[in-house]
Parts: structure tokens; sequence; C-alpha cells
């Protein structure tokens, strides 16, 4: 008999995490891309990130990484939309790629945006890189992928 998945929303969850792909049985759900409200699901690991007592930011983690990325797009109509391969719109992900690696660096954690993928990146749903380290948390993940989540700005 086929084990039956579990989903989780995390949408309410006031942390940033990583969610890593694995054959775990347990699916989340993740509302993400602004006031798109879209909603991507990935089954795997959900691993909060931890908050370093010791940081180069006086906000915490979450704080800092509130509000990036939040964008409202419009078709020619006025229509709400939400275009992949639009060049301004990967040129703006390009930016908030960079704002969410200076989060990164000044809380000490080993995460980098994955540049390649900035067409399927969006509010609170960043493709990254685990960098090698030593955190108690991170280390055993280190040189996998992951997607960075964090609360929607809506």
């Amino acid at each position: 008999m086929e084990k039956k998945r579990q989903s989780l929303d995390v949408c309410q969850i006031m942390c940033a995490a990583i969610l890593i792909s694995r054959q775990t049985g347990v699916v989340y759900d993740v509302q993400c891309f602004g006031l798109m409200c879209n909603h991507l699901t990935i089954e795997g690991i959900y691993l909060p990130l931890p908050e370093h007592e010791f940081t180069l930011s006086d906000n915490s983690l979450h704080d800092d990484l509130m509000g990036i990325a939040c964008y409202e797009w419009y078709d020619e109509h006025g229509y709400l939309t939400f275009e992949h391969d639009n060049p301004e719109y990967v040129a703006f992900m390009a930016d908030e790629a960079d704002r969410i690696d200076e989060v990164m660096a000044n809380h000490f954690l080993p995460i980098k945006v994955n540049r390649a993928r900035l067409a399927e990146d969006g509010e609170a749903w960043f493709y990254v890189h685990i960098l090698p380290n030593n955190d108690l948390v991170l280390a055993p993940f280190a040189g996998e992928e992951a997607v960075l989540t964090y609360a929607n700005c809506d």
C-alpha cells in the first residue's frame, strides 16, 4: 500500500527557513510571489534557519528578509501578472538576490542565491546554494540546493 503524503502550509510560520528536496512524504506549501499569492510546493525537509546571537544587523533574520521581492507586475491591460521570462523581472530578481546574499552574510549564514534560477524566484521563494560551512544545523547540507522561504509581505 502506498503511503499517503502529508501536506503542511508554512505560510504563517514567522521565521526564515530552507526547504531541501527529499522524498520524505511531507509536502510543504508556501504562499509566495508577492501579491500574486502563488502557492508553490516542495517535498522534503523544512529547516528553520538559526538566529545567531551576534550579527552585523540590528534586526532579526526574519525582519531583514521581510519585504524582499514584494512586488506587483501588471500587463498592458492593467491586470496583475507574473512573467518569468520578462527581462525586467529577471533584472529585478538579480537586485533582490544581491539583497538576500547581503542579509545572509550579515547573519553569518552560508547561503547564496542561485543566479541561474532567477526567473523562477520570487518573494518568499528563492533557489539557493548551501555553501561549505561549520554550522551545526547547515553543515550536513553543504553543497546542496534548497529553497529559501520567509513570511510573505501580504
